[in-house]
């Protein structure tokens, strides 16, 4: 799943709208000032795949977009183009679809002609509804039908909007991994934790519907008892060694399970007790950070999804993010990706440390236009593209021009340059970007 090209004729300050990007390339990044247009941009594509998932499950055509868009993206071995003007149009490799087929195509994954991404995951890392109201739609559609006897869309919710619950979802998904990437590299390397000791799931009494049935039976059958802490809920401790045993190597399906619990609200809490390295006492996920619960709802997301065509539409992802995860931020989203051509991550940014790692896709909105960065952000260039998305690209980079190249030659904690670091800090503040990038070039330059 990778989009290369969408056009837009208005949709809020996006008139006359044209991104192109290149697919052989993962990840891709936008920059800019506040009101510029980015989010503006991911509401459009949300817009668009929602209001597809709808109109092909539910077969109600006034859920189509009501703007003009063209939008042509890569998807499993085809190429799919995707024009709403007086009215919808699909190709596949240049050979039209009629609209009466997308419910079929839809469903035909088998044979290779699902024309739309499997799964859709947008993250906000501020407290904005702004997005989470937008996917709102597609949940509460699901919602709905979840609690039909005869629903047939279980494991297949297209749209996911990161709550709390998706992030101990991912987690508790990760630890049934059978992947060395998934729990050598990034459990163990990464989040340096040692494994996971069990987990409490307090669900609901109710009768479920058929198709969460047999998780919630694998849930009394081995799981222990506990205190119900609120009326008509239950808490049952799971056994790490039980949830390996009948999930390894399917981490997918946990999620989607667990997380369909949580939708239809027969799941309210999920706590964890596991180790970590070098730490005696057994944690809870409420003892990790925000920059690792971050780091988990994303990397780990992409882990459990790959191989399946999958879309992340990611605003500011590493707002809470240490420094050197944020310099790690993009590299590792590519290497999580690989080869495989079926996963994009396009997201938002105003860190210069993720800025300055990207290869390829890096754009500059302003005032509802995109453009790619002419200057590539790596090393001493950076607080040149830095300091003109602030507006005042000479006095900035001069300002820091002589303490990056103390830095450089290795003298970044030396007198002289101790005492520009404290006139920079006095002018600019300890928390601005340049500050942050200048501590993550001290470690490397070491």
């Amino acid at each position: 799943m990778r989009i290369t090209k969408l056009k837009l004729k208005k949709y809020k300050n996006l008139e006359n709208f044209e991104w192109e990007l290149n697919p052989d390339y993962p990840v891709a990044v936008i920059v800019g000032k506040n009101g510029s247009g980015k989010t503006n941009l991911l509401e459009a594509i949300i817009t668009i795949f929602q209001d597809l998932q709808l109109y092909s499950e539910l077969d109600k055509p006034n859920n189509l977009p009501d703007f003009e868009f063209e939008l042509t993206y890569q998807h499993l071995d085809d190429t799919i183009r995707i024009k709403n003007s007086s009215e919808l149009k699909i190709w596949r490799n240049e050979t039209a679809i009629g609209l009466d087929e997308l419910e079929t195509l839809r469903q035909d994954v088998s044979g290779g002609k699902d024309i739309l991404p499997k799964t859709i995951f947008v993250y906000y890392a501020g407290s904005s509804l702004r997005l989470k109201n937008l996917v709102n739609k597609s949940i509460s559609q699901y919602q709905i039908l979840s609690r039909q006897p005869n629903f047939q869309y279980a494991l297949t919710q297209p749209l996911f909007y990161y709550e709390p619950i998706h992030y101990r979802c991912v987690f508790l998904s990760l630890f049934v991994s059978a992947l060395d990437s998934i729990k050598e590299d990034f459990l163990k390397t990464d989040l340096k934790i040692e494994k996971l000791e069990s987990a409490d799931f307090t669900i609901s009494d109710a009768d479920a519907p058929a198709y969460l049935q047999r998780f919630i039976g694998f849930l009394k059958e081995h799981g222990e008892r506990q205190t119900t802490l609120e009326k008509n809920h239950t808490r049952y401790r799971i056994l790490a060694a039980n949830l390996i045993s009948e999930f390894q190597g399917n981490e997918m399906y946990l999620f989607r399970q667990v997380s369909n619990l949580a939708l239809a609200r027969f799941l309210t809490a999920l706590e964890f007790r596991f180790k970590k390295q070098n730490v005696a006492e057994t944690l809870k996920f409420s003892d990790l950070s925000e920059g690792e619960w971050q780091r988990i709802a994303i990397r780990g997301a992409m882990g459990i999804f790959q191989g399946e065509e999958t879309l992340f539409l990611l605003d500011e992802p590493d707002t809470f993010a240490h420094p050197r995860w944020q310099w790690d931020f993009a590299p590792d989203l590519e290497k999580t990706i690989g080869e495989n051509r079926n996963a994009q991550a396009i997201f938002i940014t105003h860190s210069p440390l993720v800025l300055s790692t990207i290869k390829d896709n890096d754009f500059m909105m302003m005032n509802g236009t995109i453009s790619p960065i002419d200057k590539k952000l790596y090393g001493e260039k950076l607080e040149i593209v830095l300091s003109e998305m602030q507006g005042d690209s000479n006095k900035v980079e001069a300002d820091f021009k002589n303490y990056f190249e103390f830095i450089e030659k290795g003298e970044g904690e030396s007198p002289e340059a101790s005492e520009i670091r404290k006139v920079l800090e006095e002018k600019y503040g300890v928390n601005h970007s340049e500050i942050a990038r200048a501590d993550m070039w001290i470690a490397f330059y070491k």
